[in-house]
């Protein structure tokens, strides 16, 4: 039996959620949307509540997992600092195995601050610092000894990426790709590896990114999200849509990761597709309940549910 029932793979850092009714959202067309979160340009701004953990896809989806009695390490990179001791003793609490975290002397923990407004929006500021240095020489090759990967965002390392991969399939490995903004932004460089995941997971626009580059993206599982609206599961002999819960989010930060992990966690428990949809349907319903991306991650008893 391999050691570990899933590694995650991509970045850690620490998150600082500031919610406040005193956040205003204004008209701007400095920015794409045509809106911006201000506060008082010299003054204090009181904060309603707060919420300290940490973040990053790898962390986020690893609680995940491992909250489901399901075997779970995190590869990632830290600094050897205050913020980078904070997060190892959360991830430890959560009965994740911190061995394989990278931490650099020279390097910053990588931290962000989310603003969050009353509605429910938010802004991010993010300093990436060492989550964004993980390198092919950092992996440790030799303990890759699980079932599955969960790959997120690598920092548009497309070497990293490939050699993960490539490794991963050639041991057997079932992986599982969540790519983010820089994956996407070289999508041209990595797509000749998608016939070697298990399951990919995009949004609506990246898939429309996607299909620029290549006709038949051909994942075992390709699963397409569409916000509130739901999505599609997509395998060689059918095409699954799914609608989400209604409800008002409280704070949507690490929706995608908690529909990610719940669905892959399903499948880590021999599940059927249509119940890895429920379960990241409920998860993913339940996190964008609160402020913050894991204090509502669920529990195996609490997604069966």
């Amino acid at each position: 039996m391999p050691t570990f029932d899933v590694i995650t793979i991509g970045s850690a850092l620490l998150d600082i959620y500031l919610k406040s009714d005193e956040f205003t959202k204004l008209s701007s067309t400095k920015f794409p949307d045509g809106s911006a979160l201000a506060l008082e340009f010299g003054g204090k701004t009181e904060i309603d509540d707060i919420e300290v953990c940490s973040g990053g896809a790898a962390t986020n989806n690893a609680v995940s997992f491992a909250r489901k009695g399901i075997k779970t390490a995190i590869i990632a990179e830290l600094g050897t600092d205050l913020i980078a001791a904070t997060i190892k003793e959360e991830l430890k609490r959560e009965k994740v195995d911190v061995g394989m975290l990278v931490e650099e002397h020279d390097e910053e923990t990588g931290i962000s601050c989310i603003l969050v407004h009353p509605e429910g929006g938010r802004s991010v500021a993010v300093f990436r610092g060492a989550s964004k240095m993980l390198t092919v020489e950092d992996m440790p090759w030799h303990k890759l000894d699980t079932r599955w990967l969960f790959i997120s965002s690598v920092g548009g390392d497309i070497k990293l990426l490939t050699e993960i991969i490539t490794f991963a399939a050639d041991n057997q490995i079932k992986i599982a790709f969540n790519p983010g903004k820089k994956e996407l932004e070289l999508a041209s460089q990595w797509l000749g590896l998608i016939p070697k995941l298990s399951v990919l997971f995009i949004n609506k626009e990246e898939h429309q990114v996607l299909t620029e580059h290549v006709a038949d993206i051909n994942p075992q599982i390709l699963c397409i999200t569409d916000g509130a609206q739901g999505g599609t599961v997509i395998t060689s002999t059918e095409n699954i849509p799914f609608k989400s819960k209604p409800m008002t989010a409280v704070e949507e930060t690490g929706a995608g990761d908690a529909f990610g992990s719940g669905f892959v966690a399903a499948l880590i428990h021999d599940q059927s597709i249509q119940t890895a949809i429920n379960w990241g349907i409920n998860q993913a319903t339940s996190v964008i309940s609160f402020m913050g991306a894991k204090r509502g991650l669920l529990t195996l008893d609490q997604i069966k549910a």
